[in-house]
């Protein structure tokens, strides 16, 4: 992972992760659940369900925003979803090789199969399908690509995404976001400063982390950023850098 350069050289910042995780800090921090009870997105604030007018049905698009899905060129999602997405990246990177092949859809304003009220979160564009052709609708997750992958699987669910390999009528490809929505952050690196250091610095006193609260990112900030990142185990992932798995589990368990 980049980051800017700052004025803390990575030795030293890999010198004072490794004295922080060693003075017990940690217990202190939160354990973020990330299973969620299944809901309408509208609910959770992401925009209002779609309706059919002369049975075409239209869908809210204005949070939406292009971006990429591994590899595989950039296509809708809905704004709020975005970090949760990056980070489930991110979280892919580190921890298996693999890579999906094919983007088989996000954004489809629809209902379900089978239904004319119950809508298709892909119609709110935070759901994402991959590699249909591998892991079909209705096959035994034995019988998909996907279902072959558990690290990728596991690195989607851990920052709030429902897999569809789970269901009773299997759906290897397809992943939904189930948090809540969370808004878009940039990443923070040790002496940054400003107005979105002040909105970490919330969400740490929320949780009863360690912060400042003065809008720099030193000291007592990081002291709390380490020991969340360490007990959710993102540590390795951002490495006090706070990125789109740090930004997303504190929304999530602040939101709880």
């Amino acid at each position: 992972m980049t980051t800017k350069k700052t004025g803390i050289t990575a030795a030293l910042l890999s010198a004072l992760v490794a004295a922080v995780t060693a003075l017990g800090l940690v217990a202190t921090a939160p354990k973020v659940e990330t299973e969620f009870p299944s809901t309408d997105p509208s609910t959770r604030g992401f925009g209002p369900r779609p309706v059919l007018i002369a049975g075409v049905a239209h869908c809210d698009t204005s949070h939406f925003v292009q971006t990429r899905f591994f590899g595989l060129g950039e296509h809708p999602w809905h704004e709020y979803a975005l970090l949760p997405l990056q980070a489930a990246q991110e979280a892919v990177r580190a921890t298996t090789d693999f890579r999906p092949s094919t983007f088989s859809g996000s954004y489809a304003c629809r209902p379900i199969r089978g239904s004319t009220s119950t809508w298709s979160l892909h119609s709110w564009a935070v759901a994402v399908d991959f590699d249909a052709a591998q892991n079909c609708l209705g096959c035994p997750t034995s019988q998909t690509e996907i279902g072959h992958e558990p690290e990728f699987v596991r690195a989607f669910e851990r920052f709030g995404f429902v897999w569809g390999g789970t269901w009773s009528r299997p759906d290897a490809m397809h992943f939904e976001y189930d948090g809540p929505p969370i808004p878009l952050r940039r990443q923070i690196v040790p002496g940054d400063r400003g107005a979105v250091v002040k909105a970490l610095e919330a969400l740490l006193a929320e949780v009863g982390l360690p912060r400042k609260a003065d809008g720099i990112y030193e000291g007592k900030d990081l002291l709390g950023v380490i020991a969340f990142q360490k007990r959710n185990h993102i540590l390795d992932l951002e490495h006090a850098v706070v990125g789109p798995a740090t930004w997303t589990l504190l929304e999530i368990v602040t939101d709880a």
